[in-house]
């Protein structure tokens, strides 16, 4: 009783104290509210800025419809998010979505000169590190007795609510706290890049990523630095987490036109205090702006056993210039040639000078500094000895990040080899380097229109189709093999209708437990499922279904999801996966999970309609075991004392595996096709799951769903697919909004 009324009286006097902080904090913000006025709301934690640097170009910069004035400009306290950004004027007009991030600058730079433009991002230092001299004003103190006042009234109201609730507390269930998605872990880009680059274990890498300046103006080069140790380090005032990634920005001199190399001496700072250097290649192009020039390396050209370079160079001028032996007219390019000799083994870029002679008389010449990628591999590759020039690069990109026609040329070396996906893989670090490279925009735009990129590149011989059944169905097209299925789509003799035959070897099915899971199937009736007939044993066991439309792509019909040929808009990637969110929600309506959602079992319909079959697929699998769809298997699949068994949380999985797959081009945590996950590959305390828009920055819009139903962990995953379907239609909802802007 003595101690309840202690308690009592200690409560009554907290109270009575936190009201006298209230009048004292009001007192302290409105005696200031003078120098502070407007500056309280704006600090917002989260918040993140946008910079647009056009150098003498006016442009109109506005963001969500909303005028935000004239570049160059700063735009600070924008939230964290999707924003879609217009630019226009002075014959510009272009649309961006950019991704705002908590304490980071978005920065967009615009050449003046090509009208080109590219967009980063820069870790932003706090602002007390930003303002070390700022002294701590009334208005912090209100802040500092506006948390005391905070804790005080929380811990009043909790230690009275616990001495109310405390007797009752056995009768108290436990419920769950409502999920809140993490925040992107920028790590990831870091594995991304370390595990495309192939480096072993480094302390410290810095990405020098190319920047074109024009002659006299500021310029700065944005480096890419990426924390490989086990321990935080210090840059440049930036802090960076282990295993982290952060922009910097770092001053060039723009005094000489041509393409520049320029060697920065950069100190950082570990854990413990210790100083280190690292020199860093800085790779940039100055502009010349009297003439107006600007160029590009086409390529080379072997004859008569010798190798030229070739540069293209565009004259924005409104004079003719004389470059090297070519005449280039007012607006218009011409080509320049370099005959070269022997490559130097100690630099795998060699610099070559054109004299430029303006064709007006109060121009001085110049002498033009260009950069050519020629090394030992270039000779390699036109020697065809393909293997001993990739190991070259290879080794190459161990010491250096390289330039993006390094990377180029390693990804045309392995489209030779015929590995697409690879050179693929070489051409989008070429573009992260210099996202306005135009050799290697084509390169990728040609590797895809050829649909060597595909998710499936299996194509059986239609002979396979069985001799038995040929007096039943005549076999017009093959849509599919995997697993020792065959899919095709026949004419059935008896009526000339058309069906789709799935082809069962019988050694990897057991017949009789075969048997319920079809009768499973057939029970089915909704539009995103693929509709059963009948199933029979004899002459060879087969499925009868409905066939799909398929859809035309690149000239060829396309019937499932693995057909596709990538890249494909993000709208249609939103519509198939709402089909295969409501086809699975109706399956677990019903009762029945499906747990092997192969994209070779995701049929496709005119407009993207979405119908799934393989609900025999666990039937399958289960005698025969994993072969090409085992980068699907969820973790629990593997290791179920670990991970649970919860089978709707493994279609969430699958699902968005499939979406990641078409965003991507890629397969999650670094899978491959044919790699069979183990319980120690899931288990590996590193692994990371790369988020769209680390990949590509206009696939922000997809970061929470990806997060969400691809997480190791199945606790983190929606807990139904109604919850993915709300985010994939909230998706759709502001790619409809941006299209109709």
């Amino acid at each position: 009783m003595h101690l309840d009324i202690l308690t009592r009286r200690l409560l009554s006097s907290l109270n009575n104290l936190g009201w006298l902080i209230v009048i004292l904090y009001f007192i302290s913000t409105f005696s200031v509210s003078g120098e502070i006025s407007g500056n309280v709301q704006n600090n917002i934690s989260d918040n993140g800025s946008l910079e647009v640097l056009t150098g003498s170009l006016p442009i109109q910069v506005s963001i969500d419809g909303h005028n935000r004035g004239i570049a160059p400009i700063n735009i600070e306290n924008l939230s964290s998010g999707f924003h879609n950004i217009r630019l226009a004027g002075e014959g510009f007009d272009q649309n961006l979505g950019a991704v705002i991030k908590p304490h980071e600058e978005t920065v967009i730079s615009i050449n003046p000169t090509t009208r080109q433009f590219c967009l980063s991002s820069i870790a932003k230092g706090d602002s007390a590190e930003e303002n070390p001299d700022s002294p701590l004003g009334l208005i912090d103190y209100g802040i500092i007795i506006g948390v005391f006042l905070g804790i005080t009234l929380a811990g009043a109201y909790a230690t009275r609510h616990v001495a109310v609730k405390i007797k009752d507390s056995e009768k108290t269930s436990n419920t769950d706290l409502p999920f809140v998605p993490p925040a992107s872990d920028s790590g990831t880009d870091a594995r991304e890049i370390v595990r495309r680059r192939g480096l072993g274990k480094t302390d410290l890498v810095l990405d020098p990523l190319m920047m074109i300046c024009n002659e006299g103006e500021p310029g700065d080069v944005v480096v890419r630095v990426i924390n490989c140790s086990s321990r935080p380090i210090q840059i440049e005032g930036q802090a960076i987490p282990h295993g982290e990634i952060r922009n910097i920005r770092m001053r060039v001199p723009t005094d000489v036109p041509g393409d520049q190399f320029y060697i920065r001496t950069v100190p950082f700072i570990d854990e413990a205090g210790r100083e280190f250097i690292r020199d860093v290649l800085l790779r940039y192009r100055v502009c010349p702006v009297n003439p107006t020039l600007t160029w590009s390396f086409a390529g080379f050209k072997s004859g008569n056993g010798s190798i030229a370079a070739i540069v293209r160079m565009k004259n924005s001028s409104s004079y003719p210039v004389i470059a090297g032996d070519r005449e280039i007219l007012p607006d218009s390019e011409g080509e320049v040639e370099f005959t070269l000799g022997d490559p130097d083994d100690d630099h795998p870029e060699i610099s070559r000078i054109v004299s430029v002679k303006p064709g007006k008389e109060t121009a001085s010449d110049i002498k033009l500094h260009i950069v050519i990628p020629y090394n030992r591999g270039v000779v390699l590759q036109s020697q065809n000895q393909f293997d001993e020039a990739l190991s070259y690069y290879n080794s190459l990109f161990t010491r250096d990040a390289g330039s993006a026609d390094l990377w180029i040329q390693k990804g045309k070396v392995l489209e030779k080899q015929g590995k697409p996906e690879e050179a693929g893989r070489a051409y989008r670090q070429a573009l992260d380097i210099d996202p306005l490279n135009g050799n290697a925009q084509k390169a990728m735009q040609k590797i895809e229109k050829r649909g060597m990129i595909r998710l499936n590149s299996k194509k059986p011989d239609q002979s396979t189709f069985p001799k038995d059944l040929m007096e039943l169905y005549t076999p017009m097209t093959l849509i599919n093999s995997y697993q020792n299925v065959e899919l095709f789509i026949v004419k059935r003799v008896a009526d000339t209708s058309v069906q789709m035959l799935k082809i069962i070897d019988p050694e990897i099915v057991e017949i009789p437990s075969y048997h319920q899971t079809v009768q499973v199937w057939r029970s089915l009736n909704h539009p995103n499922i693929i509709s059963l007939i009948t199933f029979e044993v004899e002459p060879v066991p087969h499925l009868v279904t409905i066939p799909p439309e398929g859809v035309v792509q690149k000239g060829r019909r396309r019937y499932t999801v693995a057909d596709l040929s990538l890249p494909i808009s993000k709208r249609a990637i939103v519509k198939i996966g709402l089909g295969i969110s409501r086809g699975l929600l109706y399956l677990h309506n019903q009762g029945v999970s499906h747990n092997l959602l192969d994209p070779s079992e995701v049929f496709i319909d005119r407009n993207l309609h979405v119908r799934i079959g393989g609900i025999d697929g666990l039937a399958v699998l289960s005698k025969k075991g994993c072969e090409s769809v085992c980068w699907l298997l969820a973790p629990e699949q593997i290791d179920q004392i670990r991970y649970g068994t919860n089978v709707k949380k493994t279609d969430i999985f699958q699902a968005g595996a499939i979406v990641y797959l078409l965003l991507t081009g890629s397969y999650p945590y670094g899978l491959r096709e044919d790699m069979i996950p183990t319980a120690d590959f899931w288990n590996i305390s590193s692994l990371y799951l790369v988020l769209p828009s680390h990949i590509r920055s206009d696939l922000g819009l997809f970061d929470t769903l990806i997060s969400r139903t691809l997480s190791i962990d199945p606790q983190i995953r929606y807990d139904t697919f109604e919850e993915m379907l709300i985010e994939l239609e909230s998706i759709q909802l502001n790619l409809d909004n941006l299209n109709r802007q």
